[in-house]
């Protein structure tokens, strides 16, 4: 009898907690914070990541998005990767194209995009995520670098990616800004690992995703023995690091002891 009863508590114990996870992540924050950058350059950018589309995924959620880069109009969206976890037909069939253009046209100056891991498996299965999101306005950066009279962006290719297809990461050197660049750098990089080799000048400021901030428990626990820096801001290889929990989730539509967000950067 006690056995039983505990296993009807646990079951019970867990569907309170699908139930008050799946409409905790329903939503999400929108945060705003300011990031001292060197020089003169004074910007703005919309920064999100783990948007993980798939058939529970909400429509509503990307229209939000949508909502809040046109209210922002920042100068620059930062897309950390995790785009979608159904192919590429798909999500245009579904009308998403229509929201990543209009999304992408919300900035002033580009709105750019790295590719997480779950574009590694989305790219082995026949899917294009990449060339997805360059036909909807975004500028994808694939260990390569863009640079604009605010800032100058590098784009990480995720370590999965990478792998499946069976090259290596170059080296941070390599795809670098000028060293007379008098504009500040900034990296994206899908999982917070910190930075490969690097001789010259150091990144500004570099931001992830990746993480969830461990989603729900127990991996809101577990996740801080996993990364140095499993959600918020720190410091990795002496470089001022964001990681992002996400603006959605993966698998469940669940959040517990975990917040999905976007954020509002403002460098000055």
């Amino acid at each position: 009898m006690g056995a039983r009863s505990l296993l009807a508590l646990s079951v019970l114990v867990s569907a309170v907690m699908c139930i008050a996870g799946y409409f905790h992540n329903a939503d999400y924050y929108l945060r705003r914070t300011d990031v001292d950058m060197p020089g003169d350059s004074h910007f703005t950018a919309l920064f999100f990541s783990d948007l993980h589309i798939d058939p529970l995924f909400d429509r509503d959620k990307a229209l939000r998005i949508l909502h809040d880069a046109d209210s922002v109009r920042p100068d620059f969206i930062f897309f950390g990767g995790d785009l979608s976890d159904e192919h590429d037909s798909l999500m245009t069939l579904e009308g998403y194209d229509k929201i990543f253009r209009d999304i992408a046209g919300k900035a002033r100056v580009g709105a750019f995009a790295v590719d997480g891991n779950h574009e590694a498996y989305m790219e082995r299965s026949g899917s294009d995520p990449h060339g997805w999101l360059r036909r909807n306005g975004w500028i994808v950066l694939e260990d390569s670098t863009a640079c604009t009279e605010l800032a100058c962006i590098t784009g990480r290719i995720d370590h999965q990616v990478a792998h499946v297809r069976g090259v290596e990461r170059l080296p941070l050197d390599f795809i670098a800004p000028a060293k007379d660049s008098r504009v500040p750098w900034i990296v994206l990089d899908h999982q917070p690992r910190g930075l490969d080799s690097l001789d010259t000048r150091k990144p500004d400021f570099a931001l992830s995703g990746h993480t969830h901030d461990g989603q729900f428990f127990p991996g809101t626990v577990i996740i801080n023995w996993v990364w140095k820096i499993a959600c918020g801001f720190g410091e990795l290889d002496g470089i001022k690091w964001l990681v992002t929990s996400g603006v959605h989730s993966w698998g469940p539509p669940v959040r517990v002891g975990s917040d999905a967000e976007m954020w509002i950067l403002d460098f000055k």
